[in-house]
């Protein structure tokens, strides 16, 4: 298992845009991210590079891992104590695996398992704790069906 925390505000990846300038023969790619992201993503980076492994990225599949502690908003409500406002998750996620791509791993289609939750940090630093399983029995142990209870 590869565990490791990268600090700093959890930015979600944007939507991708294609538009067609004038006079272009091909559309043009744009990465819509909110304020924030490229920071993010260079922390992510440099993070992710410090992990790598000496023999490459890996090919097997793995599963993935994601806790992102974000910082707690000024006008929060007690009843919600999730970061509900904060990114969509899956977007989250996306920021993440694009930058595992190529560097811990050969590409985000070997993982096999995502789990990812948001959480409030008032007492510890913004930022996410990654961990990827690469060993079978960890995918397994993590892949066994969960019983259906009906009431």
């Amino acid at each position: 298992m590869i565990e490791f925390f990268v600090a700093g505000e959890p930015r979600p990846q944007g939507s991708k845009r294609a538009f067609m300038g004038k006079g272009a023969t091909r559309p043009v790619m744009v990465e819509q991210g909110g304020e924030g992201l490229k920071g993010w993503r260079l922390r992510l980076a440099a993070t992710v590079a410090s992990f790598a492994p000496s023999t490459g990225p890996l090919s097997d599949p793995v599963g993935v891992t994601i806790v992102f502690r974000m910082p707690v908003p000024k006008s929060r409500k007690n009843e919600w104590p999730i970061a509900r406002n904060r990114g969509d998750i899956d977007k989250l996620c996306r920021a993440v695996l694009d930058e595992l791509t190529g560097v811990l791993i050969v590409d985000d289609a070997q993982v096999v398992m995502l789990g990812a939750s948001k959480v409030y940090a008032p007492d510890e630093p913004p930022g996410a704790r990654i961990c990827v399983w690469t060993r079978a029995e960890e995918l397994a142990l993590l892949a066994e069906p969960v019983p259906i209870v009906s009431v």
